[in-house]
């Protein structure tokens, strides 16, 4: 499948190649969409982050729905849900656009094999061995927007094979009146920052990031609702 240029610098954005510059969290402030009702300003970022991350992948499932928007040089508007279990399983769907595409994105894993793709196409793997994992941590430290990006390209989520919260880490923590800001790295190269809305009871809400590419900048604001974790 091609996708148009734009695209593919999205999917080069996303996997942290360091081809497109991140700006930090403060970059954003002029044009973000408003932070929820009484959202919860940690008063150790550090703390937060490592409580959020850790309490979704002891989870027994989880679950929510998202909304996922991008502006400016690169348009995109997905909308899905998300079910994530121990044990390789997993259900994710998704529909909108990306870029000048309409999409329908899968993703459907029992634990032993796994199905996935983009508009009725699809690829059938054995599950690896580490897909919770590789979706908790791409979503809590790269946004969900990055494996997304993937199923629309036909690839499955990145480092699900092993190894993603060595490939992928967050520091430089901050609190922020939204929440959360934080840096990133990917393969030890610095990758961007990205600042995280928390509720009250510590799970993620909003997570916004500005990126600036040669051609002009994109606003990412992914917005998680309903979330339960059982």
């Amino acid at each position: 499948m091609l996708l148009p240029r734009m695209a593919v610098g999205v999917l080069v954005l996303l996997a942290a190649s360091g081809c497109a510059e991140q700006k930090g969290p403060g970059s954003a402030a002029s044009g973000e969409d408003p932070a929820p009702a009484a959202p919860a300003v940690p008063t150790d970022p550090v703390s937060a982050y490592q409580q959020m991350e850790s309490a979704l992948l002891a989870a027994d499932e989880v679950r929510f729905s998202y909304h996922i928007t991008s502006e400016g040089v690169f348009a995109a508007d997905l909308r899905g849900d998300v079910v994530i279990s121990p044990g390789g399983r997993a259900d994710i769907t998704g529909s909108g656009t990306f870029g000048r595409d309409s999409v329908n994105v899968m993703l459907r894993s029992d634990g032993t094999t796994m199905a996935f793709g983009r508009n009725g196409e699809t690829i059938e793997l054995l599950a690896p061995a580490f897909l919770q994992e590789a979706l908790i941590v791409g979503m809590t430290r790269m946004g969900l927007l990055h494996n997304l990006a993937r199923l629309v390209a036909a690839a499955p989520p990145d480092r699900a094979e092993g190894g993603v919260e060595d490939w992928v880490r967050v520091g430089a923590f901050s609190a922020d009146p939204a929440g959360v800001a934080f840096d990133i790295t990917v393969d030890g190269q610095p990758a961007g920052a990205a600042k995280l809305s928390l509720g009250r009871d510590g799970l993620p809400r909003i997570r916004r990031q500005l990126v600036s590419f040669p051609e002009g900048q994109m606003r990412v604001t992914e917005r998680y609702t309903n979330m339960t974790v059982r």
